[in-house]
């Protein structure tokens, strides 16, 4: 299995972030539109190799995961040790595009801003940890899986441009933020809130997870790759797709900001607030809006099961397991 995927990977060289390579990287991409690039670049390369190569990685090389917190299945590009070093070498190349495009603008690792983001992201980090019990030694609960996430170096990227405005996910644990976004966020919490959002991400291996369904689109629908302007009706359902993981990413980070002593209760108010800005884009958007996304987390269900996790915390009875 491990050798059909190094071949489709090695005929199919394609970058999980390729909207980072065309122009001055900025925070305020749309994930969405990141997604359809990506099919875009998948159908640059010769029919008959692309959907050899799909066919070849949807047979033999994805694997069935269970997220941990979330507890969804899904599909993902297999065996773990390539498809966790694909993700890595994707993150760190991607790292290098953007340190170039903002050259002068990422701030030192001493600033103030950076030293504060830095501090929370660990915080968020050693919460996830306890509480999925990493690193595990190689003995893991059949339940979940967090493998990926063992030995994976989190860092944080703080950039002071007004080129860019938001916080962005890479694939080997670097966490790219914006000063422009921070300057939105009122307390160390909101902070929390966000870079648990943006780990959830990671913990939930979306953007690989997002390769998968496109070998696995061309592997079952190969006229896609003929007809004119199919990026129209794929990038619908993708978007519908992104919406539904930021939901996702969303209640992840909830768990782990409680995890790490903050409140979650300041959560809903911040989406239905500061971050419902943008404009929304209706079947054509990648992330929900605000107020919905507040909405979910106000469930009962949902919230009830952060606040305890926060009070066992602050406490003194410790992180949850979630294995």
């Amino acid at each position: 299995m491990k050798k059909y995927l190094l071949l489709a990977l090695h005929k199919v060289k394609v970058q999980l972030f390729p909207g980072l390579t065309n122009a001055r990287y900025t925070g305020g991409s749309n994930i969405g539109e990141t997604y359809v690039s990506m099919w875009k670049q998948l159908l640059q390369y010769p029919k008959t190799q692309l959907f050899r190569s799909s066919v070849s990685v949807t047979l033999r090389s994805t694997r069935l995961e269970r997220i941990p917190y979330s507890e969804r299945y899904h599909w993902v590009l297999g065996p773990s040790e390539v498809s966790e070093s694909f993700e890595r070498n994707v993150g760190d190349r991607t790292l290098k595009v953007l340190k170039e495009g903002c050259k002068g603008s990422i701030l030192p690792p001493n600033n103030t801003q950076s030293i504060r983001v830095k501090s929370i992201l660990e915080e968020i980090v050693q919460a996830m940890h306890s509480g999925l019990r990493l690193p595990n030694g190689g003995r893991w609960s059949t339940r979940f899986d967090a493998q990926h996430l063992d030995g994976l170096k989190w860092e944080v990227v703080v950039v002071d441009s007004e080129d860019g405005d938001g916080t962005w996910y890479l694939t080997n644990g670097t966490i790219v933020v914006f000063t422009r976004f921070l300057e939105r966020l009122q307390s160390d919490a909101e902070v929390a809130a966000i870079l648990g959002h943006e780990v959830g991400h990671g913990v939930a291996r979306h953007a690989l997870e997002h390769l998968t369904r496109c070998f696995r689109t061309i592997a079952t629908l190969p006229l896609l790759m003929c007809i004119p302007y199919s990026e129209i009706p794929v990038a619908l359902v993708f978007n519908f797709i992104s919406r539904r993981r930021e939901m996702e990413a969303d209640y992840i980070g909830l768990m782990l900001m409680a995890s790490a002593g903050y409140d979650p209760q300041l959560v809903p108010p911040l989406y239905e607030s500061r971050l419902d800005i943008l404009p929304y884009r209706g079947i054509f958007a990648s992330h929900p809006p605000g107020h919905k996304r507040a909405k979910k987390l106000k469930e009962p269900k949902v919230m009830e099961q952060a606040v305890a996790i926060y009070r066992d915390v602050t406490s003194g009875l410790g992180v949850r397991s979630f294995i």
